[in-house]
């Protein structure tokens, strides 16, 4: 799974398995930092995970001040990634808000 968040260099990103979501378009996903999937960004903000198990996962950015569940700035959605057994997926690029 290759991406890049613009800008955003970096930064360190998880992806937290999810736990409950609804069609409310929020999701619940358990964050442990010590075996969820990380991938830092690099100075253009790409950013790949490797090696992912099949499931659905929030992405997550953790700054120096926080950790979040990131948002589609448009849509407001939590950004929920699908991961299926040897297949990539690409997001393209995500926009973040200011202060992230």
């Amino acid at each position: 799974m290759q991406t890049s968040l613009t800008p955003k260099p970096d930064v360190s990103l998880f992806l937290a398995e999810v736990i409950e979501s609804s069609q409310d378009d929020f999701a619940v996903a358990a964050l442990d930092e010590q075996n969820s999937p990380s991938a830092p960004t690099d100075t253009s903000g790409q950013f790949t995970f490797v090696n992912i198990e099949p499931g659905d996962y929030g992405l997550i950015l953790q700054s120096p001040l926080e950790t979040v569940l990131l948002k589609n700035i448009y849509t407001g959605k939590d950004i929920i990634v699908s991961v299926v057994a040897d297949q990539t997926v690409d997001l393209g690029t995500i926009e973040v808000l200011p202060g992230y």
